[in-house]
């Protein structure tokens, strides 16, 4: 069956949250400072995508008010039910989701344009030099890895920054594309009195000039799937404005061009990552954090297609700029994840030294 890709670019309106594990809670697990993550998840934008054929599908005895009116023909358009682990990709009308990344608007050439995550092997560091001036320091981490594996030159007293990093090897701080927007709320007491615990701060985020968040879907080429000035999105169920164009190429396309490592061949991480065996036994060295991952559950009821929905149990994920160095062979077998992959996890690059 021929399918079609999409280029899509959700710019917000204004501010956005994108949740995590880490959510308000309630009674004594309520958490008092709670901030959106910079990325939506893919389980996120596979359920925009879903909800907005149903929108788009113009036929109102399968969606109608909000609500799926007919389920069996829903099934047939977005799959019986949303994302669950184990249950392979089948969500019918959408065939693939890339992961999402940053695109700038006012670049019209699309080597300039996309940045992906780079990789975890660069101190990007501000010190004072021989003359007490502040300096910014940039350099790349090579590893050593005789007699024991080590990054040459890695000073632990700077961290390893999350950049971004286009097709020309050019990088961007996240504190260049996002900006911090923190809001001060209050829960509300229904039975009169004070609570200072009923307060809390939360920290959006805005994108900062032209730029927009973007990923690649491949749809069966019978979809109704167009621009949109308004659609809803993330924990606040913010307005974004959703920009679809027809993309000729595949996302490996836009996948920059890594650094090699000098003495290791490496696999770099270009999203998230779900693995269920233990990687670390078939690598030489690795720099990589975790994050903990939840999504949303879901399936084609009749009910308002916004009824709250249930949380899947917390997995961890291998965090997207993650490095392993060593067998690329062994390292990519542990990584391979039909299911993940198609919605845009578990996605790599291999670099040869």
């Amino acid at each position: 069956m021929a399918t079609k890709k999409y280029l899509v670019k959700l710019t917000p309106h204004d501010k956005f949250f994108f949740g995590g594990e880490r959510t308000f809670g309630e009674n004594n697990q309520a958490n008092y400072f709670v901030v959106s993550n910079y990325f939506p998840q893919q389980t996120g934008v596979l359920g925009l995508i879903r909800h907005q054929l149903l929108l788009q599908c113009g036929d109102e005895t399968i969606f109608k008010d909000n609500k799926i009116v007919d389920k069996s023909k829903a099934d047939d358009l977005i799959g019986e039910k949303s994302f669950s682990i184990g249950d392979g990709f089948d969500f019918k009308m959408v065939k693939s989701l890339s992961p999402v990344y940053i695109c700038d608007s006012n670049v019209k050439n699309t080597n300039e344009s996309f940045y992906l995550p780079a990789n975890k092997e660069y101190h990007w560091h501000e010190k004072l030099n021989n003359e007490c001036k502040e300096e910014t320091v940039k350099k790349f981490l090579q590893i050593e890895l005789n007699p024991y594996p080590l990054l040459k030159d890695y000073d632990a007293k700077f961290s390893l920054p999350d950049l971004l990093m286009n097709k020309n090897g050019e990088m961007v701080q996240y504190e260049d594309i996002f900006k911090e927007h923190k809001q001060v709320g209050i829960r509300k007491q229904y039975k009169g009195g004070t609570n200072e615990k009923a307060y809390y701060i939360q920290t959006f985020y805005k994108l900062i000039n032209s730029f927009s968040f973007a990923f690649i879907v491949e749809l069966d080429d019978r979809a109704r799937f167009s621009s949109q000035d308004m659609v809803v999105f993330g924990g606040e169920q913010q307005a974004f404005k959703m920009d679809v164009s027809v993309f000729p190429d595949d996302f490996e396309s836009l996948i920059p061009n890594y650094e090699k490592s000098d003495n290791s061949d490496k696999v770099v991480l270009v999203n998230d990552a779900y693995v269920t065996s233990d990687i670390m036994s078939v690598c030489d060295f690795a720099i990589t954090e975790t994050a903990d991952f939840k999504f949303l559950v879901t399936d084609n009821s009749t009910e308002n297609y916004y009824s709250k929905p249930k949380k899947s149990d917390k997995y961890n994920l291998y965090k997207r700029g993650s490095v392993f160095y060593g067998d690329t062979a062994k390292i990519v077998k542990e990584l391979e994840n039909k299911q993940f992959q198609k919605i845009g996890y578990n996605t790599y690059k291999i670099i040869k030294k």
